[in-house]
C-alpha cells in the first residue's frame, strides 16, 4: 500500500513481477491511516516488521477418494514513514512445504523441472550429510537462498536427525524440531553473541541467517573446525566470489580453505507456463549476447497467454545454480591465494556447471525465457 498525493495505491505482486495495481480515493486515508498507526505501534519494537500466521485448507477429489491438504502462511507485515504517510508492505510465505518429511525432497529437487541437475543435486547431497565443514549459499536479495537453507535443513533432520540451532534475522519459516533463535539489535543480540551461546549447547548442524562480518567469519569458521556443520549465506555474484569476500572479511586462506565444502550461487527466474509457451528461434545478436555464439538458431519459449496462468504467461519460479564444490585441489588453490579467475578456470576444468550453463539450459529446455536469464545472470 503506497500513500501519494492525491490517492492510495495499492499494488500486488506475484513472482517478483507487479500482477494488478488498484488506486483508492485519498478520501478513505483517515481510516487507513489509523489503522497503520495501530500496527506501527504493534510493530514498534519489531524494528518496523511483524509476522502473523493463517491456516487454509485445499482439496481435490478423482477415482473415489477425497484429498485435502492444509497450507500454513506466515504473513510479514513492514512499514516505512514517508513524506505522505506509512508505505505498507506484506509478504505472504507458504511454509506447509516445510512440514513434511519430504519437503527437503521437495524443494531441493521439484518434480519436473528441478532446480539442480542430477551431478549438482548429487555434490550438494553429499556435501550437506558431512560431519563438519562451511557450506555457503550466494546471490542477492530475494533469490532464494533461505529457502534452499531450510531445505536442507529439513532433509538433514529427515535422513540422521540431530541437534540443529539457528540464528536468524528474522526467523522466515517456523521449523518445529529446530531450535531458532531471532536476533534483536535492541536487545543488542547480535550474530556473534549468539553464536558463542549456541556453541555451548553442543549443536551437530548450526545455520546462521547471514556472514555479515569478521567476528561472525571467525565463530563460523570455528565452529566448522571444531566438528560442526556450518550453513549461512553471503552475498556475492558468483559461487566461486565466496573465498574472495571471506578474505576480504579478514580471514586467513588456510583457514577458508580447511573450512569451506560447498558454495552454491543461486538466482530466481520466472517458469513459463507450458500449456501457452510460443517457441521461436534464437537469434544470432542474443546467441552473442550470451556469449554462446553456437546456440543461435536453437529453439527458445516466449510467454503466451492463456487461462491456466491467468494471462501472465508464467507458473512461479525456478532457481538457477552453481555449485563450487572443494575438493583438495582447490582447497590447495585456496591456501595459495588464488584468485577468482584462477578458481572459475578450475571449476571449468572439473566440468562443473556455472550460473550461465544452468541457465541457458533451462532456457533451452523450455523453463524460463532468454529474457529473464539475461536480467538473472551476469555475462563475462
Amino acid at each position: 500500500m503506497k500513500p501519494l498525493l492525491h490517492n492510495l495505491s495499492a499494488s500486488v505482486r506475484g513472482d517478483a513481477s507487479t500482477v494488478s495495481t488498484v488506486q483508492a480515493l485519498r478520501r478513505i486515508w483517515p481510516q487507513w491511516g489509523l489503522r497503520m498507526d495501530g500496527l506501527e505501534a504493534a510493530l514498534k519494537r519489531k524494528k518496523g516488521a511483524g509476522a502473523k500466521g493463517c491456516n487454509w485448507a485445499a482439496s481435490a477429489e478423482g477415482d473415489g477418494l477425497k484429498m485435502q491438504r492444509v497450507h500454513s502462511a506466515q504473513v510479514h507485515a513492514q512499514t516505512l514513514k514517508t513524506f505522505h504517510g506509512s508505505l505498507t508492505t506484506s509478504d505472504s510465505v507458504d511454509v506447509s512445504l516445510g512440514s513434511g518429511p519430504e519437503a527437503g525432497a521437495y524443494l531441493v529437487a521439484e518434480e519436473g523441472a528441478p532446480p539442480m541437475n542430477d551431478r549438482d543435486l548429487g555434490i550438494f547431497r553429499q556435501t550437506i550429510t558431512r560431519p563438519h565443514g562451511l557450506v555457503l549459499l550466494t546471490g542477492p536479495t530475494g533469490s532464494g537462498k533461505s529457502t534452499t537453507l531450510y531445505a536442507a535443513l529439513e532433509d538433514l533432520l529427515h535422513s540422521r536427525g540431530g541437534n540443529v540451532i539457528t540464528v536468524e534475522d528474522p526467523i522466515e519459516y517456523e521449523m518445529p524440531e529446530v531450535s531458532q533463535v531471532e536476533i534483536d539489535s535492541a536487545d543488542k543480540v547480535s550474530f556473534a553473541k549468539a553464536l558463542r551461546s549456541i556453541l555451548r549447547h553442543d549443536p551437530d548442524v548450526i545455520m546462521i541467517g547471514e556472514i555479515r562480518d569478521l567476528e561472525t567469519a571467525e565463530i563460523a569458521v570455528k565452529a566448522s573446525l571444531t566438528g560442526h556443520l556450518v550453513f549461512s549465506t553471503l552475498h556475492t555474484n558468483t559461487a566461486a566470489g565466496v573465498v574472495t569476500r571471506l578474505a576480504d572479511m579478514g580471514l586467513k586462506p588456510f583457514l577458508i580453505a580447511a573450512t569451506l565444502r560447498l558454495a552454491v550461487a543461486q538466482r530466481l527466474v520466472r517458469r513459463l507456463c507450458n500449456q501457452c509457451r510460443v517457441p521461436r528461434a534464437l537469434s544470432e545478436a542474443e546467441a552473442a549476447m550470451l556469449g554462446r555464439p553456437q546456440i543461435a538458431g536453437r529453439s527458445v519459449y516466449e510467454a503466451g497467454q492463456c487461462v491456466y496462468c491467468a494471462g501472465r504467461g508464467y507458473l512461479g519460479r525456478i532457481a538457477l545454480i552453481e555449485c563450487f564444490d572443494c575438493d583438495e585441489s582447490v582447497a590447495k588453490m585456496i591456501g595459495e591465494g588464488a584468485s577468482e579467475e584462477m578458481l572459475v578456470s578450475n571449476a571449468r576444468e572439473r566440468n562443473r556447471a556455472l550460473l550461465m550453463d544452468d541457465a541457458i539450459g533451462k532456457m533451452l529446455a523450455g523453463v524460463t525465457t532468454y529474457q529473464e536469464v539475461l536480467e538473472a545472470v551476469v555475462v563475462w
